[in-house]
């Protein structure tokens, strides 16, 4: 099953993308915002056209793109065991998921022996009631008349 440390790995791999990304973005921002300021600076003195704001911008330029080898080595690295994680926990799921359609059959069939035997209690008390009537019924036939305080028609 999974396990901490590989958990805590991941966390730390993702945490480290992250962090590189968030580096990226801040100096980015930094050479976008002073290439703005200078492109204002540039504006109200209406001197050398734009130059420094092109210098600016350059540099941001020559940045680069933010996704280098190393993240995608370490993206891909997350990745893998990612996937090896997901196939671990597919096992268990699969095992669960057989266990439940087990458990699903023994409740209807549990369900249905249960029905069965009230069914059967039920017609047995019926059938026993009948067979019983009649001599119950002659037997309260021949008391009745005599349960009217002794009184005879």
């Amino acid at each position: 099953m999974l396990t901490s440390p590989s958990l805590r790995s991941l966390k730390e791999a993702i945490k480290c993308l992250l962090e590189m990304n968030q580096e990226r973005a801040r100096a980015s921002q930094s050479f976008i915002l002073v290439s703005l300021q200078q492109f204002e600076e540039e504006t109200e003195i209406g001197g050398n056209r734009h130059s420094r704001t092109l210098e600016e911008l350059n540099k941001f330029k020559e940045i680069g793109d933010p996704f280098t080898k190393e993240y995608f080595q370490i993206f891909q690295s997350v990745y893998m065991q990612q996937t090896l994680m997901l196939e671990k926990l597919k096992l268990p799921k699969n095992k669960l998921d057989k266990k439940l359609k087990s458990i699903h059959a023994w409740r209807k069939v549990s369900t249905m022996i249960f029905v069965a035997i009230i069914a059967a209690v039920w017609i047995c008390s019926a059938v026993a009631a009948a067979m019983a009537g009649p001599p119950v019924a002659a037997a309260l036939a021949a008391v009745y008349p005599y349960s009217l305080n002794g009184e005879v028609d």
